[in-house]
């Protein structure tokens, strides 16, 4: 499926307010003893403070394009964006939407692309139409099965907002 993609470059402010959600993430995750599910499997920004940071810069981005409200810190496992939109960030140019076994088919969940504070949003499907038998799969042979989908898969963004 061919599908523009959609830039959008943070400002200043709005890196700051992502990094504070951020680093609240990361405490949280400390504190609770979480660890990040998939590790630096697929961020080159790694686990941690830079991939909490990134995921909420992501998750700004796919606010101020589709309109919706950005939640910030919430409940562990709500909705990043609005209600009903998960939002995955990878800094990996090809990296793959991701969905595993305990997220919610009927969710919407969004790719971003890049690194702040310039992020592409790749596309988009809803969780069930990603759990197909040819995207279950390891890439990174480190045990981490879930659905990795291709970006020239995902519906384009344009669609989510009209």
């Amino acid at each position: 499926m061919t599908r523009p993609d959609e830039q959008y470059v943070l400002t200043p402010h709005e890196m700051l307010l992502s990094a504070n959600v951020g680093t609240v993430r990361n405490v949280e995750d400390i504190t609770e003893g979480r660890h990040h599910l998939l590790g630096d499997l697929t961020t080159p920004f790694g686990n941690g403070w830079n991939g909490n940071i990134e995921g909420a810069c992501g998750e700004w981005a796919v606010s101020r394009y589709t309109g919706r409200q950005y939640l910030g810190v919430g409940t562990m496992g709500g909705d990043d964006v609005g209600s009903g939109l998960q939002v995955r960030t990878t800094g990996d140019p090809n990296g793959y939407l991701t969905v595993r076994r305990k997220d919610h088919p009927d969710k919407v969940y969004v790719l971003v692309v890049g690194k702040a504070p310039r992020l592409t949003l790749r596309g988009w499907l809803y969780g069930y139409e990603m759990k197909r038998d040819e995207w279950w799969s390891d890439p990174y042979q480190r045990n981490h099965w879930a659905w990795y989908v291709p970006q020239d898969a995902l519906r384009p963004m344009v669609d989510l907002v009209r």
